[in-house]
């Protein structure tokens, strides 16, 4: 399986890493230079870990299976790292090199052991697809030395993720590191299937069976990474892409009741040059309906209210269908030519204090006018009652 997986995300990740290339000459500050190390980490990391080039450096370097040693070494490089990026997220730069000093003089000390580990536990025939299924019975210490500061690593990435997470206000930093975490929890399964793999050689078997999975989970932690690490940069591209998509669906929705109100009340309509942007057309159209629901006031009556209410609205729901209730019946009237009453009675239900607020009451208003049963009913004996007295 990895002779597709590991290629296929050493393109993605390198594909990355080409993209924040840049950084280093634009935005070389500590957290863009760790940054783009992971990458490029995890570019190396995935190509080596092929199945054609891993016997390829090792025939080179002349050290059978040495690519095993190499790319696990990378693990641990980027567990090191990627517990540098998070601490230098979440702390200034004095704090968090503090906090990292004892850190890396740890996973200095892991790379020394795994090398003295693995040169003295070396073996005969490569093994670019399982070396560390294959090799669990020849390199157990090394093996489990590799894989228990792996999960040290991880655990200690996940615990400051979820504490921080918990603290930071930037929505999409907290994304990230929850992300982070995530990824930490795939690398959890990797472990285990290492650890199984360790286990079952002691009795002379072998961790075949769960080897898809642990690839695929390696593979889902280094897809996370890059998403995790970049998210805070540009997730807020997205809230942007969010709320403009929602307010053409918002623009769509007004659009009928907004059309029905300026056809009577054309006074209220103010004329928009073509391209303009949408939040000023929505922010137009706001104002049009309400100026329009004023214009209309003449032909509203409190009995529609009753009406209304006589229907047992629930309270969250009222103000939106007695209003689109009162503009039916206004429209109506208007339309049949009826004539304007004597009093004009305040019927406008909802204020809202502010512009989110008064677009999310103008939308259950204009949903309300389309399809709301009370509505209908309401508009029914109204002209019901009107052709009576006509």
């Amino acid at each position: 399986m990895n002779a597709y997986l590991y290629p296929a995300c050493a393109i993605i990740v390198g594909i990355v890493t080409l993209w924040r290339l840049p950084t280093l000459w634009t935005r070389r500050t500590p957290v863009h230079v760790v940054l783009w190390l992971v990458f490029a980490g995890t570019t190396v990391l995935f190509t080596l870990s092929s199945p054609t080039i891993w016997p390829k450096v090792s025939a080179a370097l002349g050290i059978t299976n040495i690519s095993g040693l190499i790319t696990q070494s990378l693990v641990i490089v980027l567990a090191a790292l990627q517990q540098v990026l998070v601490l230098l997220w979440v702390h200034d730069s004095a704090t968090a090199w503090r906090k990292l000093r004892l850190r890396l003089l740890a996973f200095a000390a892991v790379l020394v052991a795994m090398a003295v580990l693995f040169f003295d536990s070396m073996s005969k025939g490569e093994n670019p697809n399982d070396f560390a299924l294959a090799k669990a019975g020849q390199f157990p210490w090394y093996l489990t030395v590799y894989v228990l500061s792996f999960c040290v690593a991880q655990g200690s990435t996940l615990r400051i993720c979820l504490q921080c997470a918990r603290k930071v206000t930037d929505t999409w930093l907290r994304r990230g590191l929850l992300l982070t975490a995530t990824g930490c929890g795939a690398d959890f399964v990797y472990a285990a299937g290492r650890l199984g793999d360790i286990a079952v050689a002691m009795f002379g078997s072998s961790g075949v069976a769960w080897e898809p999975v642990v690839q695929i989970a390696a593979v889902t932690s280094a897809i996370l990474r890059p998403i995790a690490w970049t998210i805070p940069s540009w997730g807020h591209h997205l809230t942007n892409a969010s709320a403009w998509v929602g307010r053409v669906f918002a623009l769509r929705q007004l659009a009928p009741l907004h059309a029905r109100i300026v056809a009577v009340t054309p006074e209220v309509r103010l004329p928009l040059e073509a391209g303009t942007p949408v939040d000023t057309r929505l922010y137009r159209m706001l104002i049009e309906i309400r100026d329009g629901q004023r214009a209309l006031q003449p032909w509203m009556s409190s009995a529609v209210t009753d009406q209304c209410r006589a229907a047992g609205l629930a309270d969250d729901a009222a103000a939106a269908v007695i209003e689109a209730a009162q503009l039916r019946v206004a429209l109506e009237a208007v339309e049949s030519g009826a004539p304007k009453r004597e009093s004009i009675e305040a019927t406008t239900v909802a204020a809202p204090g502010d512009l989110a607020g008064e677009l999310a009451h103008q939308r259950a208003v204009a949903r309300a006018f389309r399809r709301s049963p009370i509505v209908d009913a309401v508009a029914r004996e109204n002209r019901s009652a009107e052709r009576e007295i006509a």
